[in-house]
């Protein structure tokens, strides 16, 4: 029911492990129960606020939004230069969620092959862009204004998924909680995404092979590091 799982544990907390499985008199029963319903009022009271934000903040979303991993923004062309409209029809927007942030952040120091450090210091400097972007504007814009690209911020309540990749499909299912009926698609090359994807009952679809770096010349790949836009086959198909 929940995509955030932290919700669901909320309601079994140790609270409720006391009023069902400890002895107390009536009075202090009552009281225990009375407590506990009301914080938990108040915890959906503001769980149902944070929804309507989530709702006001995306309300563009409402053809297609696609969800990108850490895998795409690695090894992949830079996504402000996807044609993401002709690949996935008109109006379709990109979100990537907050975890997938701080793992490009890391990542020049926690590899030693110097194509992914060097490709995701390149990111990194991206996603600042589309941050400032946002910070300054409410969103971001690219694609010579076609795509809009929102990050999917963690609330400072947000408890994570101790596996990355299972905390980016959480976010997106949140996401796509929020934004029924538009349909949220997690775009990765990773198998294993994928699979996380379809069991949590998102789509997930895989980019063509032609838009992968190492598909790329070293010319190419050269000019998209520096932000360079190079022309792509306009032979997609929708999905």
């Amino acid at each position: 029911m929940f995509a955030d799982r932290s919700v669901a544990g909320r309601l079994r907390g140790d609270r409720y492990d006391a009023i069902m499985h400890r002895r107390f008199s009536a009075d202090r029963h009552a009281n225990l129960m009375h407590t506990e319903l009301q914080e938990l009022r108040t915890y959906f009271m503001e769980l149902a606020n944070e929804l309507r934000r989530i709702q006001e903040c995306f309300s563009r979303h409402r053809v297609r939004t696609v969800v990108l991993d850490t895998n795409h923004l690695l090894h992949y062309m830079r996504f402000d230069k996807i044609p993401w409209q002709r690949i996935y029809g008109a109006d379709t927007s990109v979100v990537i969620p907050h975890v997938v942030i701080d793992e490009i952040d890391k990542k020049p120091y926690d590899t030693h092959d110097t194509s992914v450090r060097k490709r995701a210091r390149a990111v990194f400097v991206l996603l600042e862009q589309v941050l400032t972007q946002i910070e300054t504007d409410g969103r971001a814009v690219v694609n010579n204004g076609e795509t809009v690209i929102d990050v999917l911020r963690d609330e400072p309540w947000h408890v994570r998924l101790p596996n990355n990749d299972d905390e980016i499909v959480a976010r997106a299912c949140y996401l796509q909680q929020a934004i029924a009926p538009a349909p949220v698609t997690v775009v990765t090359g990773d198998n294993g995404m994928r699979a996380r994807a379809l069991s949590w009952g998102l789509k997930a679809k895989v980019l063509d092979e032609k838009y992968k770096i190492e598909r790329l010349s070293a010319a190419q790949k050269a000019e998209n590091e520096q932000a360079i836009t190079f022309a792509v086959p306009d032979d997609d198909e929708k999905g």
